[in-house]
């Protein structure tokens, strides 16, 4: 029989059967609170920085208390703990406990940590091998020009709606209510057209990925040009290659959208260099880690 799970809350490590928050808790009732999703290699937290300051900006945007650095030495704590050393953590901060009243005061708070550890999705490495094919929705997700759609909020529901309506296996792909494309359900959304790589801009209400802002500054070190954009899905369907990204599938293929090939189909160049660049900044970073795109 295997180790319970370990979690940690307020800053104290449980089972996670033992784990209980209040029923007057705001990011319960009110999804008030902000989440991070941190890829671990060996036990180790990559770019816990990048994730501190995105945390940081949103907690200052909705008033909530500064997330404490350590909620990151925790993570890896429980990667070891839980044995998901290559595995992903999840930080969960919250305004708290508070009744009443239902107004937001910072002054008041005491917030809520929440800091889990889990494995890898099953089947990742063929999926970053091979490719997933996209799906648009049959209604808008975002509208343009919301700050709040900027933020990584514990209100899911969008993209829990998004995963809902389409079919199995196959990655939501979220449009305006202009028309044009924002992301994908849980990620980030490029694509690439005569050697320039393009995604849409922030205001389409795409998350400021962390995996995002790597991929676009590694695509400037290798001197390709990287647009931000408002455009239709019509720009997908003809691009030559198109990838998806975050910090838990890295750089994974988008080989199709609404049933019809992007390009061949397969994996582009510029798609399997920035996962081999994404391989070396690991590396570079923190150390050993498998070859990128390999079943092995």
């Amino acid at each position: 029989m295997g180790c319970a799970v370990k979690i940690a809350l307020d800053g104290e490590i449980f089972e996670l059967e033992e784990a209980t928050l209040a029923v007057s808790e705001r990011g319960f009732l009110y999804g008030d609170g902000i989440f991070e999703t941190i890829r671990l290699y060996g036990g180790r937290a990559f770019g816990a920085e990048r994730h501190l300051s995105r945390m940081t900006r949103s907690a200052k945007f909705l008033s909530l208390p500064e997330p404490n650095p350590d909620l990151f030495t925790i993570a890896e704590e429980l990667s070891r703990l839980n044995g998901h050393h290559d595995g992903a953590a999840r930080i969960t901060l919250t305004r708290g406990n508070a009744a009443a009243p239902l107004r937001p005061d910072q002054s008041a708070a005491k917030p809520t940590t929440l800091v889990t550890t889990r494995a890898l999705p099953p089947g990742l490495e063929a999926t970053q091998h091979d490719g997933v094919p996209g799906r648009t929705l049959p209604y808008p997700l975002r509208a343009e020009g919301l700050a709040l759609q900027n933020h990584k909020t514990i209100n899911y529901l969008p993209s829990l709606l998004a995963l809902r309506d389409v079919p199995a296996g196959e990655t939501p792909i979220i449009e305006t209510t202009g028309g044009n494309l924002s992301e994908a359900a849980t990620s980030n959304l490029f694509w690439v057209k005569e050697r320039t790589l393009y995604t849409p801009s922030l205001s389409m209400g795409a998350l400021p990925g962390i995996a995002r802002e790597l991929v676009i500054e590694l695509a400037a070190e290798a001197s390709v040009e990287v647009c931000e954009v408002a455009k239709t899905k019509s720009a997908l369907l003809n691009a030559d290659e198109a990838f998806l990204t975050n910090s838990i599938i890295e750089v994974t293929p988008l080989t199709s959208l609404d049933g019809e090939e992007i390009a061949t189909g397969v994996p582009g160049p510029l798609t399997r260099l920035l996962q081999e660049l994404w391989h070396k900044k690991v590396v570079k970073d923190i150390g050993g880690y498998g070859s990128p795109g390999s079943k092995d």
